[in-house]
């Protein structure tokens, strides 16, 4: 994504007028503080960053899925089913990203998932299984057919413990086929009797489709767009990073 900045002043050549826009993406400037970056973009750890954004850069070459306007996680946004111990129960949240809306029609290789979370609690700390999947069923269907699901890679994750928010990079290494439907997917275990919580994080920003979440405990059984859960404002940040 790039925005247009710094527009040059009106020239002259030749005797024929003309006028520049210069437009600078995520990550593409470096900086020693925030009046060094271009307007609209944000000078984090010695890089310019489109507002919001505060995720790793990604690295040349590669791309990153994403369905929210940014991956700002708002600690007042929290969407749990808890057990009655107050730890989090059995469930999952996922994104359902198209490949061919973005535009991979050839194979994407996977190197990262990114996930916020609003607030985690344990000691050790707690941790979380990130899979990412492919889908043979519709973009947007409400509900995903679990028997629909190829699991392409899991991986093990750590979770910081947190009070005020976590941007969590998940180094994971799969290939999805162009065009397919990539489905990443944060799941948690039953933590009933440990202590411990982890609350998905979301942002107060724009989504361009809705997230899925899975509850047994608290009677979803199958994975459900946010939305037909009624989970007004659940804009969980997941992305995905690759390349193709």
């Amino acid at each position: 994504m790039a925005i247009a900045a710094c527009a040059l002043p009106l020239c002259v050549i030749a005797g024929t007028s003309c006028s520049y826009n210069v437009s600078f993406n995520d990550c593409e400037v470096t900086c020693a503080g925030s009046s060094a970056c271009p307007d609209g973009l944000t000078c984090i750890q010695d890089v310019c960053r489109l507002d919001g954004n505060a995720g790793a850069c990604a690295p040349p070459g590669s791309m990153t899925l994403r369905q929210t306007t940014d991956d700002k996680v708002d600690v007042n946004l929290k969407f749990a089913c808890t057990n009655p111990d107050q730890t989090t129960a059995d469930g999952s949240w996922y994104r359902v990203f198209s490949l061919a809306d973005a535009g991979v029609t050839t194979v994407f290789h996977v190197t990262q998932v990114t996930f916020g979370i609003s607030t985690a609690v344990g000691s050790p700390s707690p941790h979380v299984a990130v899979k990412l999947s492919t889908y043979g069923g519709s973009f947007g269907d409400v509900h995903l057919d679990a028997t629909k699901l190829t699991a392409l890679k899991m991986v093990d994750v750590v979770v910081p413990p947190t009070q005020i928010t976590e941007l969590v990079q998940a180094p994971i290494v799969a290939d999805a086929p162009g065009n397919s439907l990539l489905v990443a997917e944060i799941a948690t275990s039953n933590l009933m009797g440990t202590g411990d919580q982890v609350n998905i994080g979301s942002t107060d920003s724009n989504e361009t489709h809705p997230a899925y979440l899975r509850s047994p405990l608290c009677g979803t059984t199958a994975p459900t767009t946010t939305t037909a859960a009624g989970l007004t404002g659940a804009a969980f940040v997941i992305t995905v990073t690759g390349s193709h």
